[in-house]
């Protein structure tokens, strides 16, 4: 039995569902709701000691940290793969993945927050806002956090978080115009991992960073987005009034987000 601890909103967790429905993999969920503070109970910690998600319980056995787990599901279930069997393709796919994990991701917490989080945080009493911001261990992700919630983007990290997802939408446009996927002529990993950061920009009303203006990724998005997983994966386990308050608060963050591109 494989058993995944997730959040619908969480990217990472997002991340390791649609690799399970590529793969045709069957688990068990249990929902943690990281927006009300879930991954901080005891039991939970035990399971992941940086309360965060996702977590995989696999014939009792604990692996965290996302990428390893998809990893980890490329190695043990081998029906359906992934990742190519070319050595040097292979090689692509992990390129991508590592920009992912240094680069985007950081960036995603930051602009997801700045344009849409922040404005149910901050409805919180003084000291339960500085109890949720407090709770990230890391110093600088917790200053991040604080920066995005309290200024949105007029916080510098905010805007310079902006920059990393649009050097990687360009990056994106310069291999799709080459191959039919993001590594080769076959769907692979990194067309999976790449399809959660476009659909939290998406979510957040942000498509113009690419509609009319990178048509080799909306070409790739039209795809991503036909594919069965897509709605699965990503959307089966958004709470409707979570995904309706992301895309509310990001359209109106849209203005000031493309004037932000336009200016740099």
């Amino acid at each position: 039995m494989l058993e995944l601890y997730h959040h619908g909103s969480s990217a990472c967790a997002a991340k390791v569902r649609i690799t399970l429905d590529e793969k045709n993999i069957p688990w068990k969920g249990h929902y943690i709701d990281t927006l009300k503070g879930e991954q901080f109970h005891p039991d939970y910690a035990k399971l992941n000691p940086k309360c965060v998600v996702p977590t995989v319980v696999h014939d009792g056995q604990v692996i965290r940290e996302s990428t390893v787990i998809c990893e980890y599901l490329e190695e043990v279930f081998t029906d359906v793969r992934l990742f190519p069997s070319e050595t040097l393709r292979r090689a692509g796919v992990r390129i991508w993945s590592k920009a992912i994990d240094e680069e985007l991701h950081p960036a995603t917490r930051i602009v997801t927050f700045a344009a849409s989080h922040r404005h149910n945080v901050l409805k919180k009493s003084k000291q339960e806002l500085e109890d949720f911001i407090n709770a990230v261990r890391d110093a600088n992700r917790r200053e991040a956090k604080r920066g995005a919630i309290m200024k949105g983007f007029e916080f510098a990290e905010s805007r310079d978080a902006l920059m990393i997802f649009d050097h990687h939408l360009s990056e994106m446009e310069k291999a799709l115009c080459e191959t039919t996927w993001l590594i080769g002529q076959d769907y692979s990993f990194a067309d999976a991992a790449m399809t959660v950061y476009i659909n939290r920009l998406d979510m957040l009303g942000m498509a113009g960073m690419w509609e009319g203006v990178r048509p080799k990724l909306e070409d790739w998005w039209t795809r991503v987005r036909s594919r069965p997983s897509f709605q699965t994966a990503l959307f089966n386990w958004l709470p409707e009034e979570l995904a309706d308050e992301m895309q509310s608060n990001g359209a109106k963050s849209w203005p000031q987000v493309k004037a932000i591109l336009d200016t740099t």
